[in-house]
């Protein structure tokens, strides 16, 4: 991304010189193409995070059956009591 960034800073600089505010909206553009990028990898990324935390939680919740005892009473115990 930074190499995309400085190549639209030159596109800006050398459309702005030579054909006036026209020639750097090719440059506007691409910083505009980097914007959209990195706000909807950053979005994808933040749901993902949530997800994940939603999902570790629920593993938290997980019960799961076991044997106790001489006389083998089956009980359910919560994962993180084991």
């Amino acid at each position: 991304m930074l190499y995309l960034a400085i190549a639209a800073l030159f596109t800006v600089i050398t459309g702005t010189i030579s054909e006036g505010f026209n020639g750097a909206v090719q440059g506007i553009s691409i910083y505009i193409a980097i914007f959209l990028i990195v706000a909807i990898t950053s979005l994808n990324d933040w749901i993902k995070d949530k997800n994940f935390v939603r999902l570790q939680s629920e593993l938290k919740n997980e019960d799961i059956a076991v044997i106790r005892g001489k006389h083998g009473a089956t009980q359910t115990v919560n994962i993180y009591d084991l």
